[in-house]
């Protein structure tokens, strides 16, 4: 029961990450991106093959990231709705965790391309090496 409780909050966590943060980030950044690259090829400033690139990337990915965290959507509401704890205890095991580490992964390749402005979380490096404005000891 605990297991089951457990892996609701992440589900419910990740979901919630994924829809109100990263997506939208994604999107936000997009756009920006679409905008430089209009206003760059209008003005001849540089080529824009690299924005170009990336938005298109960020867009396989997002749509991904959005199929994928669909898919965790309806696993979830099998594993709530299955008869008993055991089944669902299989579901989160055996469905919902791969699911979600796919989810981990597309965002992952995601967190690469993000503007530094745009992130919606701290990176890893920021959360190994930051010492949130203390010297170290």
């Amino acid at each position: 029961e605990k297991y089951c409780k457990m892996l609701n909050i992440e589900v419910l966590t990740m979901k919630d990450m994924v829809f109100k943060d990263i997506i939208p980030s994604s999107m936000k950044y997009q756009r920006d991106l679409a905008k430089t690259v209009n206003h760059a090829s209008l003005a001849f400033f540089f080529s824009s093959d690299a924005m170009a690139k990336i938005s298109k990337q960020l867009r396989k990915l997002t749509d991904q990231l959005y199929k994928k965290v669909t898919e965790l959507d309806a696993l979830h509401a099998q594993a709530k709705s299955a008869d008993d704890l055991m089944t669902t205890a299989r579901i989160y095991a055996d469905k919902i965790i791969p699911c979600m580490a796919e989810i981990r992964k597309t965002a992952d390749e995601m967190e690469v391309l993000f503007g530094a402005e745009y992130m919606p979380y701290p990176n890893y490096s920021q959360l190994l090496f930051s010492t949130g404005g203390k010297v170290p000891d």
